[in-house]
C-alpha cells in the first residue's frame, strides 16, 4: 500500500550531507520524492512508496548520515498522492 508524507527533519541535518544520505537511502528503500534545505535551518522532505519502505526509511532518516549530524526529531503529515519516479534534491 502506497503511502506519501511530508515530513520535517529538525536538529543539525543542514551542512552535514543530509540531503545527499536522505536521497541516497530513498533509491536504496524505494523511494520516491524530493528534499531541499530551508532557511529556518530544518530540513523539507516529500516522500512516498511502499508502507514496509517508509518505515525502514523513515528509521534510517532518524539516525542520520554520520557522527557530524543529529536529528532531534521528525514531524510526519499524510498529504495526497503525487506523481514521481525518482528522488530529488532541490
Amino acid at each position: 500500500m502506497q503511502k506519501s508524507y511530508q515530513i520535517k527533519v529538525y536538529g543539525r541535518v543542514q551542512g552535514v550531507g543530509f540531503r545527499w544520505f536522505a536521497q541516497n537511502l530513498a533509491q536504496e528503500c524505494h523511494i520516491v520524492g524530493w528534499v531541499q534545505n530551508e532557511n529556518d535551518g530544518t530540513v523539507d522532505m516529500k516522500i512516498q512508496g511502499d508502507a514496509v519502505d517508509m518505515i525502514n526509511f523513515l528509521e534510517k532518516v532518524k539516525r542520520g548520515p554520520g557522527p557530524y549530524s543529529h536529528v532531534e526529531k521528525i514531524v510526519k503529515q499524510p498529504i495526497a498522492s503525487f506523481d514521481s519516479n525518482n528522488f530529488a534534491i532541490r
